[in-house]
């Protein structure tokens, strides 16, 4: 199931951006950034009990998801 029971559902594309999986604008700023993950983190944590009905394995690919795109986001952003 791609559907969630928190604010930000989980993208359904096949390869979602970062900014997709966060639900961000791609000029978000580094705080916006670091405020989405700590909260999605949180949210989807396999142990969270925020989304207990999602199976472990999915939680688990989440919260590994939002680590990779954070990882890519937080670096700082080359100008043009």
């Amino acid at each position: 199931s791609t559907s969630c029971t928190g604010r930000y559902p989980f993208p359904t594309r096949r390869n979602p951006t970062p900014e997709e999986i966060f639900h961000l604008p791609p000029n978000a700023s580094q705080a916006q950034i670091k405020t989405r993950y700590y909260e999605l983190a949180k949210l989807y944590h396999p142990d969270s009990v925020h989304v207990q009905t999602l199976p472990l394995a999915e939680r688990t690919s989440r919260f590994q998801a939002f680590q990779r795109a954070y990882e890519v986001l937080r670096r700082p952003r080359r100008a043009g």
